[in-house]
């Protein structure tokens, strides 16, 4: 009897490791969750980052770390998770999107930002956030009428975003000079 338990352990052994690096994947998300909701930033940090220990593929995990690392002001370490969400799939128009406005809030590379941006309003073309960011660049840039129609188009699609304020307290006439 005991020859035949020790045989099947490493059968149902290498079944076991996917379905339980699952579940560990959605404990260190969820309890991530909850210290994020409890401001407890820094641990749901380590929630993160145990999580990608786990599985290095884990898009969500990096993605959800660039969000935090910006929230908390850490433009560079949110840049870096960023960056490697779009080394794992370089048309993830979120991440995109995300690094695009990291890069110009910390007056990095525009050239890039805005190409990052064209990517996301390829893939979002309909995302008001996308749109603001993009018409954001084009500002910036100095490309005025494209800052202003794209920042329209922003507004029209969700009245609460920056674009709409900068749209009615910034007179298009300006960006006709």
């Amino acid at each position: 009897m005991w020859p035949k338990r020790i045989s099947r352990a490493p059968r149902s052994a290498s079944r076991r490791p996917s379905r339980r690096n699952r579940n560990l994947l959605s404990a260190y998300t969820a309890l991530a969750g909850i210290y994020v909701s409890q401001n407890r930033l820094d641990d749901a940090i380590k929630q993160y980052e145990a999580a990608i220990q786990k599985n290095p593929k884990f898009l969500a995990g990096y993605m959800t770390l660039g969000v935090i690392h910006e929230q908390k002001g850490n433009g560079d370490k949110a840049e870096t998770y960023y960056r490697k969400v779009l080394d794992l799939n370089k048309d993830f128009a979120p991440a995109a999107n995300n690094l695009a406005w990291n890069l110009s809030e910390r007056g990095k590379n525009l050239d890039e930002a805005l190409g990052f941006a064209q990517v996301a309003k390829e893939k979002m073309p309909k995302s008001a956030a996308v749109m603001d960011t993009l018409g954001w660049l084009y500002y910036l840039k100095g490309s005025y009428l494209n800052a202003v129609a794209e920042l329209q188009e922003s507004a029209a699609w969700n009245p609460k975003t920056r674009s709409s304020f900068i749209t009615s307290e910034w007179p298009t006439s300006r960006a006709l000079r």
